[in-house]
């Protein structure tokens, strides 16, 4: 029986392109899903960065057009792309809500609040699919009582 030529005999030669063909498309698609899930909680963050610092300025300014132009201010997201809204309410010192106009039964003190919410539509990088859920919407929302 006569042997083969050593250039014909089977080796490993290759195996690492073939393992580096099958570890690629798991890696990027790991990459890609870290730079999306990492790009919405940034925007989540600037959302409740300036969500809060709109409650702040609630403080010394109850007036929903100033609020809303704080919030917008104070992030880098697209302005146009935001949905600001500031509400006021009251409450009693014991938690129940009574109109702002109205007063609290004896020995309780009126809480003058103010909630400021934001939200912004998130839309993803990668197409994902519909077992993967990212929130369609990124909302944020801080009360600040102002007196």
């Amino acid at each position: 029986m006569r042997s083969r030529p050593s250039s014909l005999r089977l080796g490993d030669h290759g195996n690492a392109a073939i393992e580096f063909a099958l570890v690629v498309p798991i890696l990027l698609l790991m990459a890609i899903a870290a730079i999306d899930f990492g790009g919405a909680f940034y925007q989540r963050i600037q959302l409740e960065t300036a969500v809060r610092v709109g409650a702040h300025k609630a403080i010394d300014d109850q007036t929903a057009a100033t609020i809303e132009t704080v919030v917008k201010s104070a992030t880098s997201l697209t302005a146009a792309d935001l949905t600001v809204t500031a509400t006021q309410f009251c409450e009693c010192s014991n938690g129940a809500t009574v109109l702002c106009s109205g007063t609290c039964a004896a020995g309780l003190t009126k809480n003058y609040l103010m909630t400021v919410t934001a939200s912004k539509a998130y839309t993803p990088i990668f197409d994902w699919p519909d077992a993967v859920e990212l929130p369609a919407t990124l909302d944020a929302s801080a009360t600040v009582r102002y007196q």
